[in-house]
């Protein structure tokens, strides 16, 4: 479990999950992509993640490339980024 890594770097750690979230997003099964499950995650991958040409994983978007409707977290599909008295929440 990466959470109790402490010797990984996190920005290690942020790519791998986020290329284990990728490989989840373009190896789902097709009979099973009318989920909501899958619908979340493709939004994830869309806001997060840059793609090659090729449709191969490319990197983590910059965060300052992020806006307040990205999802953070596919675990909490509400959940926004915000700004508030001038600080990113």
């Amino acid at each position: 479990m990466t959470y109790h890594d402490t010797q990984t770097p996190h920005e290690q750690k942020l790519e791998t999950a986020m290329k284990d979230a990728f490989y989840l997003y373009t190896h789902w099964p097709k009979k099973l992509k009318g989920m909501e499950e899958f619908s979340i995650l493709r939004r994830f991958v869309n806001d997060q993640i840059e793609t090659a040409e090729d449709g191969s994983f490319s990197k983590i978007r910059d965060g300052k490339e992020l806006n307040s409707r990205t999802l953070p977290s596919p675990a909490e599909p509400e959940q926004t980024f915000r700004r508030k008295a001038g600080k990113d929440h």
